[in-house]
């Protein structure tokens, strides 16, 4: 009787173990914006970017010295407001301005048409295209939140970089040698 408890408790467990399968439905799933985001306690920092660069030509998107803009947007699913009080970044000093609280269970966005600004001054070094940099946010009950931040892609291109077209990818089959209809 024992090993018959046994077998089946065993059988179960190998069952339920294999729901996912090889191809878990979450592997194609990507946000839905292009910014860093993470939580800390109940606030929620989303989808935050460098703004849009300079467009200077070559592969750097803020010029070592110059300043980067910060956008994003913060929300707090707690009943009290919570305040971010600084942001610090080793790639430049950060200045916030405004009033940066966040009433419960409500947003704030920074950046943007936002009294509440945000932005990098006097960058250390180069910041090039497909380089986030990292940003640590200190909020006055949640604590600290450290993301890395990725430059805002442009709506279009003002200089003469070259350009990739991106094509959807060839159909394979369960092999991924090229489908034949």
């Amino acid at each position: 009787m024992l090993g018959l408890l046994a077998a089946v408790a065993l059988g179960t467990a190998a069952l339920t173990g294999c729901a996912a399968g090889q191809i878990a439905q979450s592997v194609d799933q990507v946000p839905n914006h292009d910014g860093g985001q993470g939580t800390v306690g109940q606030v929620g920092v989303h989808n935050a970017l460098l703004g849009t660069a300079n467009d200077v030509e070559g592969t750097v998107a803020f010029k070592k010295g110059s300043s980067a803009p910060l956008n994003f947007w913060v929300t707090n699913s707690a009943l009290d407001a919570d305040t971010l009080t600084s942001i610090t970044s080793a790639a430049g000093t950060v200045q916030l301005t405004g009033t940066a609280t966040v009433p419960g269970q409500s947003y704030l966005q920074v950046g943007g048409s936002s009294p509440v600004t945000a932005t990098i001054t006097g960058l250390t070094e180069n910041v090039p295209y497909g380089f986030p940099v990292t940003v640590d946010f200190y909020f006055q009950n949640a604590g600290k939140l450290s993301l890395q931040v990725p430059i805002e892609i442009p709506p279009t291109r003002g200089t003469g970089r070259q350009s990739t077209d991106i094509y959807p990818p060839a159909e394979t089959n369960l092999w991924g040698e090229p489908a034949s209809n």
